[in-house]
């Protein structure tokens, strides 16, 4: 029994590691866009067909603070849900 137990963690873990090197770094891109519009740190996510396909992170976590932001943190999205709407419906009607 805990032979099975291992080989299907050992199985998952191929998994993860392969679904890992699938996805591409965009951080040298956001990198670009950060320093052009002057932000403290800037955070991306792409996603297709429900599997995550690139992602990234660049700056900092505070104006001010040299902790470098890292795709890992959690960033609150409170009081987007608004305008993402807006823009959802307003794409859904052109």
């Amino acid at each position: 029994m805990i032979f099975i137990i291992i080989c299907i963690f050992l199985f998952q873990q191929l998994q993860n590691d392969r679904v890992l090197a699938d996805i591409v770094d965009v951080s040298a891109d956001l990198e670009l866009i950060r320093v052009y519009y002057n932000m403290p740190g800037l955070s991306a996510l792409a996603f297709k067909n429900g599997s995550i396909v690139a992602q990234g992170a660049s700056g900092y976590r505070r104006l001010g603070n040299p902790t470098p932001l890292l795709v890992t943190d959690r960033i609150n999205l409170g009081s987007c849900s608004k305008w993402m709407t807006a823009t959802l419906a307003g794409r859904l009607v052109d």
